[in-house]
């Protein structure tokens, strides 16, 4: 059987791309995958261990610059037949680090796959990046994309479409939680039969908080029975300073509405984010889309909204691109809270609307199951262990 070296930052470390890597490791190993996760060191004990039976050896310091020499010294001991690297620029530094490492690992005629969970555009400024991007698909034998944006940005820049494997987020559907059950779960002073509007997911500076609390606002004060939800916390990386001091904002800008709009503050449990798609009826993404703009990517949080099977209301951001023909009347013109309130009360209201939107939202969970993806992988992993490929 194959061993592949799963390459990524790896729960307690609160971050999506570990999320990602737990749900894709656990569905590979139900299917009979041998997988091996080389983390990052953070929180983590200092030996290997196993997570849900998942084995974890805890490789590389991501603040170090020598991390590639950490990394490649577990790779020699583990002895896998395939690398898989889950990349994100805030994880694996923007410098020489991961070529090094890529470089190291042909050495030892070892087929290296990247999964791109951020692919930057050609009209980014920084060209330094750019170089970068070029460099470490460039070294890749393969590379994994989660969306049509990414794919063709790539192919745009002169990779070979041979090269690139489209293979969607997966998306984790849970059996729903009683909403008295919820409502204690998150500690909140709501009736369980509340309509309750949600926003999930690490918080940071352009989430468009603002314009939700500006809706919020607009839709009480018309009389509306709604109260509104931030389940998530600070995001925790480089920028976290930037970010705490937006989510203060925030918080004081809120104080306005009362105890119509509530925070949960926390990096939250499975069990917590069950509670939260449950308890809620409509869920609002309010990513500015200029700000995307320079880089294409996917988002982890929209795919556990997908799983729950409720309305979403949402920009008109690449980001988003899965659900632009599920539910187009629910999009909305970033900078314009009328307009969101009105996609608010609608996707409330309208149970034509909202029974058409399960069916469809059910069948993409479906297709994007956890289980579907890792068979996807399984696939790509066979043919790159065969010399098959290119």
């Amino acid at each position: 059987m194959r061993r592949v070296a799963l390459v990524s930052t790896f729960p307690p470390t609160m971050c999506g791309i570990a999320e990602y890597t737990q749900f894709l490791a656990q569905a590979l190993m139900e299917r009979g995958s041998d997988v091996v996760i080389l983390a990052d060191k953070t929180d983590k004990p200092s030996t290997p261990y196993k997570d849900g039976g998942l084995p974890v050896v805890p490789a590389f310091d991501k603040e170090s610059e020598d991390y590639p020499w950490e990394l490649l010294e577990k790779v020699k001991e583990i002895n896998p037949q395939i690398i898989h690297v889950e990349h994100e620029y805030g994880i694996y530094h923007r410098d020489k680090c991961l070529p090094n490492f890529f470089m190291s690992v042909k050495e030892m005629k070892l087929p290296i796959i990247i999964t791109m969970h951020t692919v930057f555009h050609s009209a980014l400024k920084d060209k330094n990046l750019l170089d970068l991007q070029r460099e470490i698909v460039g070294l890749a034998d393969v590379v994994v994309v989660h969306t049509v944006f990414q794919e063709f940005e790539l192919i745009y820049q002169g990779v070979k479409p041979s090269k690139i494997w489209r293979i969607p987020h997966g998306t984790l559907r849970m059996e729903p939680t009683p909403r008295e059950m919820a409502v204690k779960m998150l500690d909140l002073d709501i009736s369980p039969k509340s309509s309750v509007v949600a926003t999930l997911g690490l918080i940071r500076e352009d989430k468009g908080l603002e314009e939700l609390i500006a809706a919020a606002k607009e839709l009480i004060e018309e009389g509306k029975d709604y109260y509104f939800l931030v389940a998530g916390t600070p995001q925790q990386d480089s920028m976290f300073e930037s970010h705490l001091s937006y989510y203060q904002k925030i918080r004081k800008l809120s104080e306005q509405l009362g105890n119509r709009f509530i925070f949960v503050t926390k990096f939250l449990s499975h069990e917590e984010i069950r509670a939260v798609l449950s308890l809620a009826d409509v869920f609002v993404v309010c990513y500015p889309a200029e700000v995307y703009m320079p880089h294409y990517s996917c988002s982890g949080a929209l795919h556990l909204l997908i799983g729950a099977g409720k309305p979403i209301v949402y920009t008109r951001t690449p980001r988003l691109v899965e659900i632009f023909h599920i539910m187009p009347e629910l999009d909305y013109s970033h900078g314009n809270s009328k307009e969101l309130a009105r996609r608010i009360d609608l996707a409330m209201q309208d149970r034509d609307l909202r029974g058409r939107v399960r069916g469809e939202l059910g069948r993409l969970a479906e297709e994007t199951s956890w289980l579907k993806i890792a068979s996807k992988h399984q696939e790509l992993y066979k043919i790159l262990a065969e010399g098959k490929f290119g």
